[in-house]
């Protein structure tokens, strides 16, 4: 079920395992596609959106926002805003180069990894070659 909160829209999965220390990390549909794990690959066509929040053991709900306006966090210092992003090995979002899988746009910068940051989420895409 989708639900929308301030002009952001939430899917609702189930976890597939603690993910309480995972809120704002970018999340992927799981082996099974029947939940969400930490998504830490960033070419990975099955990345999804972030999670909003703590679900603490297998099976709970587990909210991903996956368009609108939200809330992310950095994986490494972002110093321009308006930069496709996709993730890091740790599930943070960090600026997406060629090739990659994005899933949104930072609105604001980010001075270091761990920095929560706006981004403009949207359906996940391949970038083809930047200029």
């Amino acid at each position: 079920m989708a639900t929308i909160h301030n002009n952001v829209q939430v899917q609702q999965f189930k976890a597939t395992g603690d993910l309480s220390a995972q809120q704002y990390n970018v999340m992927r549909i799981n082996d099974g596609q029947d939940g969400v794990v930490v998504c830490s690959n960033a070419a990975d066509p099955r990345m999804c959106g972030v999670l909003t929040n703590k679900p603490a053991a297998s099976g709970r709900a587990a909210g991903v926002a996956y368009a609108g306006e939200y809330k992310a966090r950095a994986g490494a210092a972002v110093s321009s805003t308006g930069m496709f992003l996709t993730v890091n090995g740790s599930g943070r979002v960090i600026v997406a180069g060629s090739g990659l899988m994005a899933l949104g746009t930072n609105l604001e910068t980010a001075a270091a990894d761990g920095d929560l940051i706006s981004v403009q989420l949207m359906k996940p895409f391949q970038l083809g070659p930047l200029a």
